[in-house]
């Protein structure tokens, strides 16, 4: 056991710029140049790979004969982002990362030497999300620039020409892109509170993920409690969540991105009063 002192009194906004940027970097090179970034890559070419293949094969969702137009192309991408990008990549990818940056410290037996450092745990909490977030983004956003583009494989460059004009690419590029911003900022504080709070994270991850996959079918003020309820409303094609949903108004794009970066603030916050707490066990893990 290692029973951890209080927080060290460090202060000057000078200092908690240096160790933030210190714990930031550090993070960072361990999310995106270490072992266990290999399965956040993997499983970012999943849907690029996929969707290549089908622009380029010319595969139609119908019988076999490719999209017709770009109006359904643009249709089933938002089928398609919904269930693989967002639904799979950003939610396993952000749980894959955000768990694993207090829970993975744990197992690695190195959570002490942050904690027996003088920097406030504020500030490590937030330098953590934040090198969570930085990586999160970069992936999960190339994803969705890069599989958009690749829609436009079987209309060639005219159609991709006359969408940048009319700006028809750029607002629902922007739109996609901001969904997938919001989902790794939700996403990742709801994990990284559970890396932090439960010593086995896939039961709670387990849960968490079906109340998502369930949330079409709950009332609207459970609703309300799910992330994708808040991201599904910004896409910019309206989704059908089939004949069993309760169909509730969509929330206003701000209500959706304070309601987010408010359960963000609430997460990390918490995370910061349990690591403040915290005694390490390395003997039971």
């Amino acid at each position: 056991m290692i029973a951890l002192a209080p927080t060290p009194s460090v202060g000057g906004g000078a200092l908690v710029l240096r160790q933030l940027r210190a714990v930031l970097g550090l993070e960072l090179n361990k999310a995106l140049c270490s072992r266990r970034a290999i399965p956040l890559y993997g499983l970012s070419l999943v849907p690029v790979a996929l969707i290549a293949l089908v622009g380029l094969v010319r595969v139609q969702s119908n019988g076999g004969e490719g999209w017709r137009t770009i109006a359904q192309a643009r249709d089933g991408y938002a089928i398609f982002y919904t269930g693989l990008v967002l639904g799979t990549v950003v939610f396993f990818g952000s749980a894959l990362l955000f768990t694993y940056l207090f829970r993975g410290e744990v197992l690695n037996r190195s959570l002490h030497y942050y904690l027996l450092s003088p920097v406030r745990r504020e500030v490590l909490v937030a330098g953590k999300y934040l090198a969570g977030l930085i990586t999160s983004f970069g992936l999960f956003g190339a994803v969705t620039i890069v599989t958009y583009l690749l829609l436009y494989i079987p209309f060639g460059s005219v159609q991709l020409s006359s969408d940048l004009t009319s700006g028809v690419f750029t607002s629902q590029l922007g739109a996609y892109v901001g969904v997938t911003a919001l989902a790794c900022v939700g996403y990742g504080a709801v994990f990284l509170l559970m890396g932090v709070l439960f010593r086995n994270p896939i039961i709670p991850i387990g849960m968490f993920l079906g109340w998502e996959i369930a949330h079409f079918l709950l009332p609207p003020a459970l609703k309300a409690m799910s992330v994708v309820h808040y991201l599904k409303g910004l896409i910019p094609v309206p989704m059908y969540d089939g004949p069993l949903a309760i169909i509730v108004q969509p929330p206003a794009p701000w209500v959706s991105v304070l309601s987010l970066c408010a359960l963000a603030f609430v997460a990390v916050a918490v995370a910061v009063v349990s690591i403040r707490r915290a005694e390490i066990y390395y003997t039971e893990d």
